[in-house]
């Protein structure tokens, strides 16, 4: 038996070996890389989280590599075999490195981990074939390229036969290898299997990074998918008691099979104004000076703020902008780091901003400087209700108008927003995503301050950042001389953050609604996020509707103040004075947001009473909101 199989166990050692040597290596360049963003910076809490990152990497190599390794254990390779399934092998190699490479470089832009991002790109067939159409030259010759490594590393094993072995000593080698992959995949014989969410050895989220194998979270959002979390266990409110959550002022509730479809019954005349939405790419609050940034990149935006209604302490649901659209467009919660927009459920029935503006007489625009069907924009925007979507091909300017990467710049587009807006002769509701800040931060040949910042960290970032601004500003500057403006609500919010430290800077975002004459300048520190716009707006303007928001208006004067993040593998619930961690099997964390903002320091058993006040709240919501999505009944 030993002859037979010992060169097999010896070949999958070195298959093992050399992906631990690719993991291992790329888990020791993001810690270096990207140290700086470290709350936890003891050697104890970094070599931990470096060690317990092999948990993960077993489970990847386990999850790409068991076919393989079930093939090479079969008695005999005949020849017609053998060369494909070596060909096989070594693509997965070079796969496993180009995903973890490219990872390494893909956080180095974004700040955030790629999976995710990855599976909202190819979404579908029709995106993924576009992809591999388009770039055939590339993948014909890179492929081979990347191959090549791995067959030097390997050719006296390509070129050698294995001995022949037995059928009995090949199939219990079969059964032992799918035994072992099966428990390296759960991550050991726990009762849970392996999570993202269980990468966060230390309570800090970067260091949860570090730990974490791209290639399991890739596989494991794939794997999970549409799979939407109901924990009846830990979610035991009523109905009723959820919806407290969400209520506003005089909210009726008409029917019980649709938790968040809800009646407004606003005390006075609905008020005929217009709305335009900014959703400014990459804009963390904590680089703005409104809010605190000393090097006042966002002077236009700051001066707006400071006539505007501004909220402190408001937050993103994700970390990208296709979590943000179906945000702040129609209020819907996403799932765990799954788009809403490209989950099976996107064309659920719902009542979006567009639907619910257009019953008032209202025109409703989409209007972005990027390609049509960016990342499924312009798609889901129809299916909020939207009528017209305008985009880079259909904004009317030319290809030197275009920075060449992600579509129209900035100025040019709120310039033509502006004119459109000019000629419309109903109310109008508007939704407008910037494209910058965004990599490689490639700003207009003509613009003046292209290099304001130097000798600063990150000085291509609050460069492209003040260029934003300026964008925002030429907007308003044209805006303030039109027609429209005295009757117009704007809010201006962001998609996401840009590489902040800590998980509440991270998601922390501007949210500032600005109507001079009609609200009056505030800054508020509720909590908030994108969900609470649209139940807002309907608040504000008294609009006599019926809507299914899962947030709730900042204006209600009853209920507390809460906000919910998505963190991919797991999702925060946020309450002052804690907040909470959890994932789809129950909760991860408890913590102070005012005195541990980057969730350094897990109070679960100290504040025992507290993490299970908001572990319930959070489930109980989380049930709802998984009941209305999985069974269409967001709105009838």
């Amino acid at each position: 038996m030993g002859q037979s199989l010992l060169p097999r166990l010896k070949l999958f050692l070195r298959f093992l070996t050399v992906i631990l040597v690719i993991s291992m290596s790329a888990r020791l360049a993001f810690l270096i890389l990207f140290r700086a963003e470290a709350v936890r910076t003891d050697f104890g809490a970094i070599a931990l989280s470096v060690v317990a990152g092999l948990r993960f990497d077993l489970a990847a190599f386990a999850l790409c590599f068991l076919p393989v390794l079930v093939i090479f254990s079969l008695p005999r390779l005949p020849v017609a075999v053998k060369v494909p399934v070596w060909g096989f092998t070594l693509l997965l190699h070079f796969l496993f490195f180009a995903v973890t490479v490219g990872d390494l470089v893909f956080y180095s832009i974004s700040h955030r981990r790629s999976a995710a991002e990855f599976f909202a790109i190819f979404a579908s067939a029709k995106d993924l074939w576009a992809f591999v159409s388009g770039s055939a030259l590339y993948l014909i010759v890179g492929i081979p390229i990347g191959m090549a490594p791995f067959y030097l590393l390997y050719r006296r094993q390509v070129q050698q036969e294995l001995p022949r072995a037995k059928l009995t000593h090949s199939l219990a080698l079969a059964v032992g290898l799918i035994f072992i992959s099966i428990i390296a995949i759960r991550g050991g014989l726990q009762g849970r299997p392996l999570n993202v969410t269980h990468a966060f050895v230390v309570g800090d989220y970067f260091l949860g990074n570090v730990t974490l194998n791209p290639i399991f979270a890739a596989l494991k959002l794939a794997y999970t998918g549409d799979t939407l979390p109901v924990n009846r266990a830990q979610g035991k409110l009523t109905l009723g008691e959820v919806r407290q959550l969400v209520a506003g002022d005089g909210e009726t509730f008409p029917r019980d099979d649709y938790a968040f479809y809800r009646e407004t019954h606003p005390a006075g005349n609905a008020l005929r104004k217009n709305v335009v939405i900014f959703i400014m790419e990459s804009w963390s609050a904590a680089d703005l000076g409104h809010f605190g940034n000393a090097h006042k990149a966002t002077p236009n935006f700051d001066a707006i703020a400071g006539d505007a209604v501004s909220f402190s302490a408001a937050y993103a649901l994700g970390n990208r902008s296709i979590t943000a659209i179906p945000t702040v467009a129609s209020s819907i919660t996403g799932m765990f780091g799954k788009p809403y927009t490209t989950s099976s459920y996107a064309n659920n029935k719902q009542r979006g901003m567009g639907t619910i503006f257009g019953e008032q007489g209202y025109a409703s625009y989409f209007v972005t400087g990027y390609k049509a069907g960016a990342q499924g924009f312009s798609t889901y925007m129809r299916v909020a209700g939207f009528d017209k979507i305008i985009t880079r091909e259909t904004l009317g300017l030319g290809p030197e108008k275009s920075d060449g990467v992600w579509g129209i710049y900035d100025h040019f587009t709120f310039e033509k927003l502006h004119e459109i807006l000019e000629a419309e002769t109903k109310p109008f509701v508007a939704v407008v995503p910037s494209l910058h800040p965004h990599h490689p931060y490639k700003l207009p040949a003509d613009y003046a301050e292209r290099d304001y910042y130097k000798n600063i960290a990150r000085a291509p970032h609050f460069n492209a950042l003040r260029y934003s601004d300026f964008a925002l500003g030429r907007f308003f500057e044209l805006a303030r001389r039109s027609r429209y403006f005295k009757d117009t609500v704007f809010v201006i919010t962001a998609d996401h953050t840009y590489t902040q430290n800590g998980v509440l800077n991270k998601y922390r975002i501007p949210l500032v609604f600005y109507a001079p004459g009609f609200l009056k300048a505030e800054k508020r520190d509720y909590l908030a996020s994108q969900l609470d716009i649209l139940p807002s707006l309907l608040d504000i303007l008294h609009l006599k509707t019926a809507h299914a928001s899962m947030g709730k208006s900042l204006w209600r004067k009853g209920g507390s103040p809460w906000a919910v993040i998505d963190l991919d593998g797991s999702m925060g619930y946020l309450r002052y004075p804690y907040g909470i961690l959890a994932n789809r099997e129950g909760m991860a964390g408890t913590y102070d947001m005012i005195h541990d903002p980057d969730f350094s320091r897990d109070l679960g058993v100290e504040k025992r009473s507290a993490a299970e006040e908001r572990s319930l709240e959070w489930f109980s919501y989380m049930n709802f909101v998984s009941d209305s999505i999985g069974k269409n009944r967001i709105a009838p």
